[in-house]
């Protein structure tokens, strides 16, 4: 009884094709290494532990693996204990498992089947190093909402280029986990080589859109950007990041936050 109901048809039905397929690599290569029979592809798919052997962490809370195994990205961390074979399939199984979570969990497993297929493949670099030099999260829905409210101030083209340069700079500059931009007023006109009076022109137009926000600190106005639609950082920061930035820009009462 118990083998028909984990017979692969009903494996399909739950998991889908790819996921079985990935699960039975798996089991076979767990095998090889082994030197004996391993786990199932159902047991590999339901994340049962090897025989023998006591309870690991989650197989998909790799980030947090990693950290009590040895620093550096979990996907390293479990590409030196397997092979190039059982990483590639270890990242089909965190993507098909991705698909039957909720944000932001989903978004957290999808970096990490990334991370491992970096892994599989060998990393090839020409002349910059995306993964390690340092990146931001820019939302396509932010961005083409920014460029429509652009169109509709009736600024020239030129205009808008320069305030989509501007906020590209502050972007850039964003500080970890935070809505917070690295840069004040004064440096990034010296970044992008406008005078003052007419970068504050188009910073007031950035904010009238509703694209950034400046927060009074002192003598000085912080930069902010909406982090839902531009951040630097991972999906456990995320969340906090967003109520302190709705916190200082009244969009949420500060009890909620």
């Amino acid at each position: 009884m118990a083998a028909h109901a984990h017979s692969r048809p009903r494996l399909i039905a739950r998991w889908g094709e790819e996921a079985v397929r990935s699960a039975e690599a798996q089991a076979e290569a767990e095998q090889r290494v082994l030197g004996r029979p391993g786990r199932s592809p159902w047991e590999v798919l339901e994340g049962r532990p090897q025989r023998g052997q006591n309870p690991k962490p989650d197989g998909l809370n790799l980030h947090a693996a990693g950290r009590q195994r040895a620093p550096g990205r979990s996907s390293d961390v479990l590409a030196a204990m397997l092979d190039g074979r059982t990483v590639e399939c270890a990242a089909q199984l965190a993507r098909a498992a991705a698909e039957k979570m909720d944000p932001p969990r989903r978004a957290e497993v999808r970096k990490i089947a990334r991370d491992l297929d970096r892994v599989a493949a060998g990393t090839v670099q020409l002349e910059f190093d995306l993964w390690g030099g340092g990146s931001v999260n820019l939302g396509h829905e932010y961005w083409d909402e920014i460029q429509r409210r652009l169109v509709a101030t009736e600024v020239s083209p030129v205009q808008q280029a320069i305030a989509q340069a501007v906020i590209a700079q502050m972007i850039r500059h964003l500080e970890f986990g935070s809505s917070r931009v690295r840069l004040t007023a004064a440096e990034l006109s010296d970044i992008t080589r406008m005078r003052a009076p007419q970068l504050s022109r188009i910073l007031a137009m950035l904010e009238q859109i509703g694209a950034i926000w400046r927060v009074q600190r002192g003598r000085t106005k912080e930069l902010h950007l909406n982090p839902e639609g531009a951040f630097r950082g991972g999906p456990g920061t995320h969340s906090a990041a967003v109520l302190e930035f709705g916190r200082l820009t009244g969009k949420v009462p500060p009890a909620a936050a």
